[in-house]
């Protein structure tokens, strides 16, 4: 295990995860909204700074987590995962509580996910997607539903149609589906599979 496994944790844990949590409350209350988050954690690439702030927050010894593209059990992100939050780093998309896409090429079909069910629609994967940012994108989406007193666009760079037709499809299956936690450098945004996605033209 490098160096790099062991640096880069948050410097005041308790509160530093205080700060994110809040965050990722706050981006699933009001899907869509970009929410500024400075990064507290200097993780390996490819992971962001941010992407470490929330897996140091929400992972533990009971979330396994998926990592698209798939990460060798020696990477320096799969072990810095595992020394700094206890997370099993699983190659079985199906056992995921959190999934990590650092790559949308390397994303598995959505379906491949822990969809809850009906009696327990909370136990479903949590996707984090890296982007470049949160806004400019080239396919805008309308979002719409809890959370929204009318609908927000919402266009992250690097997300074309057949990604977004993909998660309509997830969230028509509410309460069963995904969610997603949306990333960049300094921001993050949430879309929970209770949000209706309608791209703009259709």
């Amino acid at each position: 295990m490098s160096s790099l496994s062991y640096s880069g944790g948050f410097a005041e844990p308790v509160f530093a995860a205080q700060a994110a949590f809040r965050a990722v409350l706050d981006a699933f209350a009001r899907p869509g909204n970009v929410i500024s988050k400075p990064a507290e954690t200097r993780p390996p690439e490819p992971f962001l700074g941010v992407t470490g702030d929330l897996l140091c927050t929400l992972a533990d010894t009971d979330t396994p987590v998926f990592l698209a593209p798939l990460a060798d059990e020696d990477s320096a992100a799969a072990a810095w995962l595992r020394f700094h939050t206890g997370a099993e780093v699983t190659r079985d998309a199906s056992r995921a509580v959190f999934a990590v896409c650092t790559s949308l090429k390397a994303l598995p079909a959505l379906s491949q996910f822990p969809q809850g069910t009906a009696e327990y629609p909370d136990r479903s994967t949590t996707l984090i997607l890296q982007v470049e940012s949160l806004e400019g994108g080239e396919t805008q989406v309308l979002l719409s539903g809890p959370g929204l007193a009318q609908e927000r666009p919402f266009a992250p760079k690097g997300l074309a149609e057949p990604f977004w037709h993909e998660v309509a499809r997830n969230n028509g299956q509410y309460p069963r589906g995904v969610d997603f936690l949306f990333v960049s450098a300094s921001a993050i945004a949430g879309v929970p599979r209770s949000t209706k996605i309608q791209l703009q033209g259709a």
